[in-house]
């Protein structure tokens, strides 16, 4: 499989600083690798000047690793790279399935906090929309991420806000979204979460989350996120919901209520998701190559 990575900006033959490490653990892995423009393919400029590839006439399996892309850049990138000769084992469709929360919950939704959503940030339909989970606190969020650094300002609704708090919070969660802002709006059930044994600097409490890395529904890797601490010994459990999803690389993330019971975060391409610190990129690509292999 040929694995796709962004370039450095100022040195397009080297991959960004950011990927660096897992560029040379995926070769060490047996991967080929090749870089892309991530600015030049959101920009809409040609951007694979160094993606590699097959000889001429063959045809390789691959996977892009990078910064989070739109599902239409994605879809241009699939289509480009299908020029190529390189052939995405994620499609388009599959890339959005898993990557954005409206189209992942109906294979999540019962184990996940109960999630509505809308298309657009109009303020009264955002209103109605949210009124089937306005018994209790709320978070909002667009389709793909948060402004969870922001907590109180754009993220939370505290249970029986007034229109004109519920207002505030959404209108600083687009504001700060900006143009990265996806689709439309999220808005999803507060669940306490387990506190993992330590906070970290700044005073932030680390609870009991997991990301799980999944190959065509089998589970090969897992790492609590940031260097939160606890015990998991169910992973596999989760392989039922992966299964799902017509992606074979996907992430689900997993947390611990503060009831002890376990419920999904949210899915994720795999392409585009982070690995926690307790993964080591060797580590990674090691596993991705026993279970994916260096073909389709």
């Amino acid at each position: 499989m040929h694995l796709l990575f962004c370039d450095d900006f100022f040195n397009p033959r080297e991959p960004d600083e950011v990927y660096a490490a897992e560029f040379a653990a995926a070769r060490a892995a047996g991967f080929s690798c090749g870089l892309v423009s991530f600015e030049r393919l959101t920009g809409g400029e040609e951007f694979a000047r160094w993606a590699g590839g097959p000889v001429a006439g063959e045809r390789v399996a691959g996977w892009y690793r990078g910064w989070m892309l739109r599902g239409e850049q994605y879809a241009r990138l699939f289509a480009v790279m299908a020029e190529r000769g390189i052939d995405l084992v994620v499609t388009p469709e599959a890339y959005a399935q898993a990557h954005y929360l409206p189209e992942a919950f109906p294979m999540l939704a019962e184990e996940s906090p109960r999630t509505v959503w809308m298309e657009g940030t109009d303020m009264d339909r955002a209103w109605e929309v949210s009124r089937p989970l306005s018994g209790g606190a709320m978070i909002v969020k667009d389709w793909v991420k948060s402004a969870k650094h922001r907590w109180e300002e754009a993220c939370f609704i505290p249970a029986g806000s007034t229109r004109e708090r519920f207002a505030a919070v959404v209108d600083a969660c687009v504001r700060l979204r900006g143009e990265a802002l996806n689709r439309g709006l999220v808005f999803r059930e507060f669940v306490d979460l387990m506190p993992a044994e330590r906070d970290i600097a700044g005073g932030r409490t680390v609870f009991e989350e997991y990301r799980l890395f999944f190959w065509k529904g089998k589970l090969f890797t897992a790492g609590a996120h940031d260097d939160g601490s606890g015990v998991w010994h169910e992973f596999a459990r989760w392989e039922q919901y992966a299964q799902r999803f017509a992606s074979p690389l996907i992430t689900i993330d997993v947390a611990r209520r503060l009831d002890g019971s376990w419920m999904i975060v949210e899915s994720g391409d795999a392409g585009v998701s982070g690995l926690p610190a307790v993964i080591e990129p060797g580590d990674f690509y090691a596993a991705l190559m026993a279970a994916a292999g260096s073909g389709r």
